[in-house]
């Protein structure tokens, strides 16, 4: 499944600055990938925040260059641990992805809803979501007459649609497979828990 993102207004990087990796006091990450380098924020460093407020400054600089450059050497890496780090951080990026969407702020759905594909790429929603809003943000741009970039969005808005139609027909596979093993399982209790 393609992971893009059309990077025309590169500014997020100056946000950001890479720091050599120091597995911080007191987290209960055991698991979570070593990095060579980790994102931060570069207002959350100047600062000199540390513990859970430099974390929180961590994941966000992670969620944004994933959903900026999602062909980051380092974005399945980053995935992980973001992952551990916030279980329900795909589901958040998803909904306020979404809700910027309908409020027409393409630009900053887009790179939310990228970074939610990335966190979950087997999210039917998130890349859904993501082709409807390359294609509203496409419209825009073509009204614009900026008719290269509003292509480029087309594209990527088919793309994600073929990746969602792909993504419901495995679940709906899936569920078809485990409904005689529900029905079983409901036709056993019925018959107070033993198999004929």
């Amino acid at each position: 499944m393609a992971a893009a993102y059309l990077p025309w207004d590169s500014g997020w990087r100056e946000l950001i600055t890479y720091i050599p990796w120091v597995q911080p006091e007191g987290e209960r990450m055991e698991d979570s990938p070593m990095l060579p380098a980790y994102p931060v924020f570069k207002n959350a460093e100047n600062q000199g925040l540390e513990g859970r407020q430099k974390m929180t400054a961590v994941a966000g600089a992670m969620v944004t260059v994933l959903g900026h450059q999602p062909d980051d050497p380092l974005a399945p890496l980053y995935s992980v641990w973001l992952s551990m780090y916030d279980p329900n951080l795909a589901r958040q990026l998803l909904l306020e992805g979404t809700d910027l969407a309908s409020r027409f702020d393409f630009g900053e759905a887009v790179w939310m809803l990228q970074a939610a594909v990335m966190l979950e790429p087997e999210s039917y929603e998130a890349h859904y979501n993501l082709a409807l809003t390359y294609e509203q943000l496409g419209r825009h741009l073509q009204r614009q007459k900026k008719l290269s970039p509003a292509h480029q969005c087309f594209a990527l808005a088919r793309q994600y649609r073929e990746n969602a139609a792909q993504l419901e027909q495995v679940r709906r596979v899936k569920e078809r497979e485990t409904a005689p093993a529900r029905e079983e399982d409901q036709l056993d209790t019925r018959q107070g828990g033993i198999n004929p």
